[in-house]
């Protein structure tokens, strides 16, 4: 991250952005900075979480449509794992 948090001759914080070479925000209290950057890394794990849901449902749809890869393990060699009650659950 690029970013510096500056304080302002008004005794409140500014965010400069050394790679858009822009203020972020500016005139922020205490509160309204921490408020910006958890918004800013709330945003990139929703970004993150939708990103992995993509990707997991794009392989659940392939495998629906052409089966497993070859490299990939089938139900018979995983459910060893599970114990017989969990096994029941899922057949």
């Amino acid at each position: 991250m690029a970013q510096q948090i500056i304080k302002q001759p008004n005794g409140r914080f500014c965010v400069w952005d050394n790679g858009s070479y822009s203020m972020c925000c500016f005139n922020g209290t205490k509160e309204e900075i921490l408020d910006f950057y958890e918004r800013q890394v709330r945003e990139s794990v929703e970004d993150k979480v939708r990103s992995v849901r993509e990707d997991v449902s794009l392989q659940m749809d392939r495998i629906e449509m052409h089966g497993p890869s070859r490299f990939a393990r089938k139900w018979e060699d995983v459910r060893g794992v599970l114990t017989l009650e969990q096994v029941r659950e899922c057949e």
